[in-house]
């Protein structure tokens, strides 16, 4: 007969598996109400509560920003919402505080890496949120924005230069990854008697079966985060030092590989070309940022594990992007000196997202498998110490530790478009036409050249503008 405190056992995991998938799920549905209702100053208030940087009754923040590494994506969503309110030093502080996180974890990646081995009975999703590498470049990406706007180019020009070296250092980081991912996967089954010193049988079908995956996915050939490359790009092709322009040449022309020849990418490249960029000096480009970026949502796989002289059944759990933007939904045109043109993509954030994490899934496939074996054989031990009960106790320890991390910067955009005019002689208004509002440019009368970034989540939200001149860069 089996005993009560088994079956309250059994009980006590299966109602922890629910709260902590429950406790995510609410988490995430917590974040996307905020953003639905465009409440992005009671958001960043109520982050700051809850990370101590304000009283509950007060309306404004009261205490500086630190960085808090439990709390790196309240530190992102806080950073993001405080700048679609206007509020850019608060906004630049939290970025600055969600950066100091991507630099921690380059620090000490070793660590990081090993405890995902060593710790494989425990889920990832419990630990620090670290930026990936698109967030970490979308961090630099706005705060060069902010500083263009304030007039604080040199600023700017360090914000891109870490964005590009930070996308340099991701390509090559990609392979030894997958290396080390490999070699740790060797040494855990080496070192693990029960499974007999080596890897458990069916372990190298069941990786290429989840690699195949991958096949499937929209991806760009290599890793590149579009809009911080074209801000770059254009930044560079203003200045009049001409190591500068020769790098902005460089940067259009591997824009022009992934974004299938965009028109205002071969417009500013055909101008650096000759010898400057819109000779004219009255060109206006506008940036619109549409919709909302990918999340993440948790493939989970069920698998028949060999330990010993049985078999027993262990979950894996795998990230797996889910796009959120439609193009179709979203009609974006620019009407001036009369006429009308649409404004074309420049890139999906899903597709960067993706591209990103093709590069290093082996590795994640890996490390889950590793730890599925793992749990497989403490499984293995319960069964063998307390029979059906145990058995059913370990799968469900097994499954309330088995979670893909479906943690993400949920206010990133979904789409980037791009248009290039020239101002009107006449003062002619410019209107962005987007999801059917019509949306007056500030475009600047006075002359010179300019950038307006547009940013709209929501097709009832007020749009988020920002007018940033470019000439004297």
């Amino acid at each position: 007969m089996v005993s009560v405190s088994k079956r309250a056992a059994v009980a006590a995991v299966g109602a922890l598996l629910v709260a902590c998938s429950a406790m995510q799920e609410r988490q995430i549905q917590a974040v996307d109400s905020f953003i639905q209702q465009g409440a992005f100053q009671d958001f960043a208030l109520e982050l700051e509560r809850k990370m101590g940087f304000a009283g509950k009754e007060d309306l404004e923040p009261v205490a500086p920003v630190v960085f808090m590494p439990k709390y790196v994506l309240e530190h992102l969503e806080a950073a993001e919402s405080w700048r679609l309110c206007g509020r850019y030093e608060r906004s630049l502080a939290h970025f600055d505080a969600a950066d100091a996180a991507v630099g921690d974890i380059q620090a000490n990646v070793a660590g990081q890496v090993a405890s995902q081995v060593v710790g494989a009975v425990a889920t990832d999703v419990a630990g620090m949120y670290v930026p990936n590498p698109v967030e970490a470049i979308m961090i630099n990406y706005y705060k060069a924005l902010l500083f263009l706007a304030q007039g604080k180019p040199d600023l700017s020009r360090v914000e891109l230069n870490r964005a590009d070296d930070r996308a340099r250092r991701t390509v090559e980081r990609f392979s030894k990854e997958i290396e080390k991912a490999q070699k740790e996967a060797d040494e855990a089954f080496a070192k693990e008697q029960a499974l007999g010193g080596q890897k458990p049988q069916g372990y190298d079908n069941t990786l290429q079966e989840q690699l195949a995956v991958t096949s499937a996915w929209k991806v760009y050939r290599d890793f590149v985060v579009p809009p911080a490359v074209y801000l770059h790009a254009l930044y560079l092709a203003h200045s009049t030092v001409p190591s500068d322009r020769e790098k902005a040449i460089e940067l259009y022309e591997r824009l022009r590989e992934i974004t299938d020849r965009h028109l205002v990418v071969e417009q500013d490249l055909a101008d650096l070309q000759k010898g400057r960029i819109c000779p004219s000096n009255d060109c206006v480009w506008v940036m619109v940022e549409r919709g909302l970026g990918p999340t993440i949502d948790e493939r989970k796989i069920t698998l028949p594990i060999p330990v010993k002289d049985t078999t027993v059944l262990i979950s894996i759990a795998l990230p797996e992007i889910r796009n959120r933007f439609e193009e179709y939904a979203w009609p974006c045109s620019i009407e001036v000196n009369g006429t009308s043109d649409t404004c074309l993509s420049l890139a999906a954030t899903d597709v960067v997202v993706r591209t990103e994490l093709a590069k290093r899934y082996p590795g994640i496939v890996t490390r889950a498998l590793v730890s599925a074996f793992i749990k497989g054989f403490v499984q293995y031990q319960l069964q063998k110490e307390a029979g059906l009960y145990g058995a059913l106790a370990g799968f469900l320890i097994s499954e309330a530790l088995t979670a893909a991390d479906r943690r993400i910067w949920r206010q990133m955009p979904g789409d980037v478009a791009l248009y290039r005019f020239r101002r009107d002689p006449n003062g002619e208004p410019a209107i962005l036409r987007l999801v059917h509002r019509e949306i007056p440019l500030p475009v600047n009368d006075t002359g010179g050249m300019q950038l307006i970034h547009v940013k709209l989540m929501h097709a009832h939200h007020e749009p988020h503008i920002l007018s940033i001149p470019l000439t004297g860069i």
